[in-house]
């Protein structure tokens, strides 16, 4: 196998990072999304079951390379009724947080190099 044939079986190997955002709804029921444009002042999830704006919630973030489940609360502080929902974060000082999006620098500079 060449080295230009090695390098693009590395980079069909490589998976994006894919964080499961799981909330509730009013009456206690479970709700998923897809955590996108994950910051340290706030998150995106793209769900077709958004929440009303002002509204406070307790996100739990889970991916399969994480250790454990990041557990945030959160404002909603825009909503696409079927589509998603932008959620600011009450603690914008979460050690936590700050690692994932360490986490995700890393990822994102590997797939740049291979």
């Amino acid at each position: 196998m060449n080295e230009n044939n090695k390098r693009n079986v590395d980079r069909n190997h490589l998976m994006p990072l894919k964080i499961e955002a799981i909330y509730q709804d009013r009456h206690r029921k479970y709700l998923r999304g897809t955590a996108k444009n994950i910051s340290i002042n706030g998150i995106y999830i793209e769900t077709p079951y958004t929440r009303e704006y002002g509204e406070i919630i307790h996100i739990s973030l889970v991916g399969s390379y994480m250790k454990k489940i990041i557990g945030v609360e959160g404002k909603v502080i825009h909503c696409e009724p079927g589509k998603g929902m932008g959620i600011e974060f009450v603690d914008q000082d979460n050690s936590e947080i700050k690692e994932l999006i360490r986490i995700i620098k890393m990822q994102d500079q590997a797939s740049l190099l291979s």
